[in-house]
């Protein structure tokens, strides 16, 4: 296996024996904003992460945060609204909308 790092020291590409290949793009703040897994022998799989969101190939996925998600309502279409907050439970986000 080899694993090829950042400027910020955070691992960037890595590589196994069998062909497999992972590769991570991240914020210039160290969050992660993609990842990237080719298998030897498959499709590749592309997760995406947005303020908590977690995206699989398009698709909604997960949420990594607290809240809720909006269902499309006459002309309003659906969306995400959650709260984000830091390490001291201080709300940093308190609302993000996204479709997809």
């Amino acid at each position: 296996m080899k694993v090829t790092y950042n400027p910020l020291s955070l691992s960037h590409l890595i590589e196994a024996a069998d062909g497999t290949e992972i590769t991570i793009m991240y914020y210039g703040s160290g969050n992660k904003l993609s990842e990237t897994f080719i298998p030897a022998n498959g499709p590749a799989t592309e997760r995406k992460y947005y303020s908590g969101l977690e995206v699989v190939d398009g698709a909604f996925f997960q949420m990594h945060s607290k809240g809720k998600y909006v269902y499309e309502i006459g002309n309003y279409p659906s969306y995400f609204e959650n709260i984000i907050t830091d390490h001291l439970s201080t709300v940093t986000q308190d609302s993000v909308s996204a479709e997809f």
